[in-house]
């Protein structure tokens, strides 16, 4: 998949990321924090550091 990173407003200041997918004519937004205190997302936020 063509992964493509765009700045925007809510994540221009490092604390957010925003991932969009696209499949098939569709498409999913989703915002999350970059720096989570609750341990959710913890290997998702790996992921994408290690990009």
């Amino acid at each position: 998949m063509d992964v493509k990173i765009n700045e925007c407003a809510r994540c221009a200041d490092g604390l957010d990321y925003v991932i969009t997918i696209k499949s098939e004519g569709r498409e999913n937004t989703v915002t999350i924090a970059a720096y989570r205190t609750d341990g959710r997302y913890t290997d998702l936020l790996d992921f994408i550091n290690k990009m």
